[in-house]
């Protein structure tokens, strides 16, 4: 038990450090780029500490039996349409105070937001017919991409099959493909979002997502492709890549970002509407099925307006 203990502080600190060194890189990278930053490096520590905190902080993320009373407690629910033993409540309360406030400026945030017109996905991960829809914009060198999609997995595990599902889009920060980008000086970024939109709707494309994102301060054009091989063959991934079609997909990626004024990645919507990345706020709307009325909320402290989100 006591080993048990050690190796999960041991993750939640390197989570810590992870996202404070991807702090760093957002202070001095995204200005360079030309994109503002607006103080989403001073979050991305708590957004580390807050995935951590999904297994730390709430025991129901950590075993398949929660998933099974969760599932029985579906049978009764309240007439508010609320879970009588309340999942949400208990996760609201098991939150540190900096975490609720982060919470409760992320649901503001939410709330204000509108939904911009996209037509049907491109590609989902999940049930078409999820009550709770998550779009990703990432860049395949993005630090916090990357712990979005450890986030997003672990959700998948771990929540009732059908809780969402993902609709993976490409926002590569590299001028050569992406005319919001000042300049250009990374040839794996747009060869990779190239190739993720090749492999869109395949079984395993996720994974070839994941091990992108595991290789992306090393990633080469030679591992863009290779990671792919279980996938695709190289040739025709290459074919795939060049064709214009593929380059219409990620340039209707890119324009639909730039409609959201997005200013960084990951740009995360959920069912349509401009959300944030923080962990929390992304499971207690997998609980809810995306509702923003549940009474837990009510318990938070009063939101930020002007609060910098991750």
């Amino acid at each position: 038990m006591t080993e048990k203990i050690l190796a999960v502080l041991f993750v939640f600190i390197s989570k810590v450090v992870v996202g404070t060194g991807y702090a760093g890189i957002a202070l001095l990278g995204w200005r360079a780029l030309g994109l503002p930053q607006r103080g989403r490096a001073a979050l991305m520590s708590l957004a580390a500490v807050a995935i951590a905190a999904l297994l730390l902080l709430y025991p129901g993320l950590e075993t398949r039996a929660a998933q099974a009373r969760v599932g029985s407690r579906r049978a009764s629910r309240t007439a508010a349409g609320f879970e009588a033993n309340d999942d949400v409540s208990r996760f609201v309360a098991s939150l540190a105070p900096p975490l609720r406030q982060t919470l409760a400026d992320s649901l503001h945030q939410y709330r204000q937001g509108t939904a911009v017109p996209s037509g049907p996905p491109r590609t989902l991960i999940g049930s078409a017919s999820a009550p709770l829809r998550i779009t990703e914009f990432t860049d395949i060198r993005c630090g916090h991409c990357a712990e979005l999609h450890e986030t997003l997995a672990a959700l998948e595990r771990e929540t009732p099959a059908g809780s969402f599902s993902v609709e993976p889009r490409q926002f590569p920060l590299d001028g050569e493909c992406n005319p919001y980008v000042r300049r250009g000086q990374d040839p794996v970024r747009c060869l990779a979002a190239r190739a993720r939109i090749c492999v869109e709707g395949r079984p395993g494309a996720s994974a070839y997502a994941g091990r992108l994102f595991g290789k992306q301060e090393t990633l080469s054009t030679a591992d863009v492709y290779a990671l792919a091989e279980a996938l695709m063959p190289r040739r025709e991934l290459e074919a795939c890549v060049g064709r214009a079609e593929t380059s219409e997909k990620l340039q209707s990626d890119i324009e639909l970002a730039a409609r959201y004024q997005i200013d960084g990645t990951p740009l995360v919507l959920v069912n349509g509407r401009k959300a944030t990345s923080f962990p929390p706020f992304l499971y207690a709307m997998v609980l809810t099925g995306g509702r923003t009325d549940h009474p837990a909320f009510a318990t938070l402290p009063a939101a930020n307006p002007s609060a910098e989100l991750p």
